[in-house]
């Protein structure tokens, strides 16, 4: 008995049926492979909000921030994904990195929000990120920035 190993590089996402053959006997199998890249998730009404959900950008020392998106998978197969939030001052320094993970099915939509307080005014930019691991992480939408002000 001889095995071979065929790789074929699937480009597109989609759903596939394999049949193999030998000498009258074969087996049919079906699979489906997804997208991962930037486009595998969009990120819907990003923004900075208060404690009860009010949009603003503008907030007090020491009041709740809260940086919330809608995330939709826009793939045919569900996907792990970390929802990654990081806050810079004026100088690019972070002063902020909060995260949270997941799974979310085909065409799922899901609304994520992390919260921190500030305490030093100035203007501060939340950068909205998401990921599908931490050990080589890959974009799964483009990044978003939300600028908003500590008074």
């Amino acid at each position: 008995f001889n095995a071979q190993q065929l790789i074929y590089p699937y480009d597109e996402s989609g759903k596939y049926k394999v049949e193999a053959s030998y000498w009258g006997a074969s087996n049919t199998t079906s699979f489906t492979v997804g997208r991962l890249g930037v486009n595998t998730f969009k990120i819907l009404d990003a923004g900075s909000f208060d404690l009860i959900g009010n949009p603003t950008i503008y907030f007090i020392r020491g009041q709740t921030i809260q940086i919330s998106a809608t995330l939709k998978n826009l793939d045919i197969i569900p996907h792990n994904y970390i929802y990654l939030i990081q806050i810079t001052d004026n100088n690019a320094k972070t002063i902020f990195i909060g995260w949270l993970s997941s799974t979310m099915y085909q065409n799922q939509t899901v609304r994520q929000t992390i919260g921190t307080i500030i305490n030093t005014p100035g203007t501060y930019t939340a950068t909205i990120l998401v990921w599908d691991d931490w050990s080589k992480p890959t974009p799964l939408a483009p990044a978003i920035t939300i600028i908003f002000h500590i008074t």
